[in-house]
């Protein structure tokens, strides 16, 4: 069991440590808002992957320096405490597997998946910290809001991207009912814009004959889906900051639990055959995702036109 952190010593730095997926990141940043709330007066840094301190770096967390974050890698393989974390405290979060399964003192590893249940990472984290002596911060959506959203910007439904990947294949409604989604919502008098990413790009997915966007970081990211109207896909990285950012929108899933991974503020499609969910951990098995395959077009376009109305009303 995890020590307080009120028992032990004030330490020389905090190192904050996380190398998991976006959506997965963003589970952990109520918690790291927390700590850099409980450590004002200590150096707070980060080690996880630079492509994420646009939402680190205004909690004041500073960039890893390479000597310490080499110390920090190293613990995957050694069996003594490096020279170069002396003094030091790292919190590490992960889903479920520690980096070393040594009990170093100066390491707290938080996982963010229960054995049992389907509790929400981000819950789970913040259990994790409150066992340390840290509280969770009640208002940190309203300190996220102030911080990433422009709330001066009007969204008139008229523009939708759509986002048909996926960390995992399996978790990828087909190409072609993103398609057909594309040609119902520009007959709607929306324009559909397709986000293909890295990993999109890598899997050669290919969309034609309609616009095509192509963020080149994380940052680009946001700024999309902060002029987004609408958004529709997977259960990926994106649909999270999309809830995360205010979009609406609707978010398919299939292996995995929305009660547990569902964006917050999107509206969550969950396959209904009998097999899904099939992982609470992320680790998907299935060779045939007949869960999504399974998610008819008719019932995206009936939540869709449900938003579409709402808006319309509310204007």
């Amino acid at each position: 069991m995890d020590k307080r952190l009120t028992t032990m010593s004030i330490p020389k730095a905090v190192i904050i440590v996380h190398k998991g997926a976006l959506g997965d990141f963003l589970q952990t940043w109520p918690s790291l808002l927390a700590l850099s709330w409980y450590f004002q007066s200590t150096s707070l840094y980060w080690a996880g992957r630079d492509a994420y301190r646009v939402w680190t770096d205004p909690l004041g967390l500073i960039s890893c320096p390479d000597r310490i974050r080499r110390a920090v890698d190293s613990l995957y393989a050694t069996h003594s405490w490096p020279e170069d974390l002396q003094d030091c405290l790292i919190i590490w979060f992960g889903l479920h597997t520690r980096p070393t399964e040594i009990d170093f003192p100066g390491l707290h590893f938080l996982p963010g998946i229960l054995p049992t249940g389907l509790t929400p990472p981000w819950q789970v984290y913040a259990a994790g910290l409150h066992r340390l002596g840290i509280s969770p911060v009640s208002g940190w959506r309203q300190t996220w809001q102030d911080l990433f959203v422009l709330s001066q910007i009007k969204k008139r439904f008229s523009q939708a991207l759509i986002f048909p990947g996926a960390g995992h294949p399996a978790k990828c409604w087909p190409l072609a009912n993103y398609l057909k989604m594309a040609s119902w919502l520009d007959g709607a008098g929306i324009e559909p814009v397709f986000v293909l990413g890295p990993a999109e790009r890598e899997r050669r997915l290919e969309v034609q004959n309609f616009q095509l966007l192509h963020p080149a970081d994380f940052e680009q990211l946001q700024c999309a889906l902060n002029h987004a109207d609408l958004v529709l896909g997977n259960d990926s990285g994106p649909l999270h900051l999309a809830g995360l950012l205010n979009c609406k929108g609707v978010a398919l899933f299939g292996p995995a639990d929305a009660g547990q991974w569902g964006p917050a503020g999107l509206s969550h499609i969950q396959s209904g055959v009998p097999c899904s969910p099939c992982t609470r951990i992320g680790r998907i098995q299935c060779a045939r995702p007949v869960c999504m395959d399974n998610i008819s077009l008719q019932r995206i376009q009936k939540e869709i036109q449900a938003l579409i109305n709402e808006k319309r009303k509310k204007d």
